[in-house]
C-alpha cells in the first residue's frame, strides 16, 4: 500500500514540476513584451531592470526551483541508489536553488 502512496506522490511531483516550468516558460515569455522563445535565454524572462521580472521570479522561477527541489529529495528518499548515482542526485539538487 505504501508503494502505491509513493509512487502517486512521485507522478504527482513529476508533473506539478513539468507544468509549473511550462507556465513559467509560457506564461513569462506571454507577458514579457518583445520576448522570442527562439532568439533569447530563458534568464532573459528574469532579468533585472525589465518588464515584469519580479512577478515572473515569484510567480515562475521560484515555485519551479521549490517544486524540483522537493522532488529531488523525495526521489532520493525513495530510491535505492548509492555511490556515484547518489552523488549526481545530490548535485542535480544543486540546479533548483
Amino acid at each position: 500500500m505504501e508503494l502505491n502512496i509513493n509512487r502517486k506522490i512521485s507522478i504527482f511531483l513529476i508533473f506539478a514540476v513539468a507544468t509549473s516550468y511550462l507556465v513559467m516558460l509560457l506564461g513569462g515569455g506571454a507577458i514579457k513584451p518583445e520576448y522570442s522563445h527562439l532568439e533569447q535565454y530563458i534568464s532573459e524572462l528574469n532579468a533585472t531592470g525589465t518588464p515584469f521580472s519580479m512577478l515572473i521570479g515569484y510567480l515562475g522561477f521560484i515555485p519551479f526551483g521549490v517544486l524540483s527541489a522537493i522532488l529531488i529529495v523525495f526521489v532520493l528518499n525513495q530510491a535505492s541508489i548509492s555511490g556515484i548515482t547518489k552523488v549526481g542526485v545530490c548535485l542535480l539538487f544543486a540546479e533548483p536553488i
